[in-house]
């Protein structure tokens, strides 16, 4: 009769990596969230199925599917790494040492307001990380969840999944914007005129938020545009009659801001992470980080 396998881990490194690619299922997207190459992420897996005496992931069109081994594996070593987490929690995370990737998401009135700054910031503090921020997409909310966005910058959804924390930024009053020379001289006024509204993905892309608002005050209106482009908008309320609901940062100096009459008109910027990151040191870094940049309003 042969003998039990002889396996074993020889590194504690090699726990993070066999749960990350079970999470992401991508050599790619673990390198990124590891901060290797993937070229590295390729190596240590080929001496972990070594160790293990198993495949451990077979490649599909899909992706790499875990074997049973390994996913029973992982229901072991899940608590496993959370212990081994805790007892570095003390450990300060150094950005400057960063050799990773680290990919944000901003919606298009963040991404105006905030983009330079933080970009400034992110490669001043991780002169060594690859920086890239991307708009706002319809998949982004996913992304988060698997890694391939690190945080997103994006205003509070009420029907964001738990799986994802939003960190409050700032509070936001949104006014009525109007070309320069526009007749109204109040909100109430400029409302007669028709509506042009901001579409951003993962807030009001599904429903006109603004229009469902006038809707429980009773207010008339009408919505004849809708834009995803903030300088194709702007534009268009300069050289047209199109009033724009839009938060008061976003008005430039040729345009006109009308205060709302009705209380209730205010929305919050938030950041967002995966729950289940919450405490890892390069996610509470890029959460302060971004914090120190807007400080909350309320």
């Amino acid at each position: 009769m042969g003998g039990a396998l002889n396996r074993n881990i020889s590194d504690l490194n090699q726990i993070r990596l066999l749960l990350d690619l079970v999470h992401t299922k991508n050599m790619s997207r673990t390198a990124q969230r590891l901060g290797k190459t993937t070229s590295a992420i390729s190596k240590n897996l080929q001496r972990l199925r070594e160790e293990l005496c198993d495949p451990l992931f077979i490649r599909q069109p899909s992706g790499l599917e875990p074997t049973t081994y390994a996913l029973t594996l992982t229901a072991k070593l899940t608590n496993i790494q959370k212990d081994i987490d805790a007892a570095f929690d003390s450990e300060s995370f150094d950005p400057k040492l960063f050799k990773g990737k680290i990919t944000l998401a901003a919606n298009t009135a963040l991404m105006h307001q905030y983009q330079g700054e933080l970009l400034l910031a992110l490669t001043e503090q991780a002169p060594l990380a690859n920086i890239e921020i991307v708009q706002w997409q319809e998949d982004s909310y996913q992304r988060i969840l698997d890694g391939s966005i690190n945080a997103g910058l994006q205003f509070l959804n009420e029907n964001c999944t738990q799986s994802i924390m939003q960190h409050v930024l700032q509070r936001h009053e949104i006014v009525l914007v109007t070309g320069g020379k526009h007749s109204a001289s109040s909100a109430r006024e400029a409302l007669s005129s028709p509506l042009a509204v901001l579409k951003i993905h993962g807030w009001n892309a599904d429903s006109v938020r603004f229009s469902r608002y006038l809707y429980q005050k009773g207010v008339e209106h009408n919505v004849r545009l809708q834009c995803e482009d903030l300088p194709s908008l702007l534009s268009c309320l300069e050289r047209s009659n199109f009033v724009s609901p839009l938060p008061r940062f976003l008005c430039p100096g040729n345009l006109k801001a009308l205060t709302l009459d009705e209380p209730g008109n205010e929305i919050s910027s938030v950041v967002c992470i995966p729950s289940t990151h919450r405490n890892e040191p390069l996610y509470q870094w890029l959460v302060g980080l971004i914090k120190s940049l807007m400080p909350v309003k309320l």
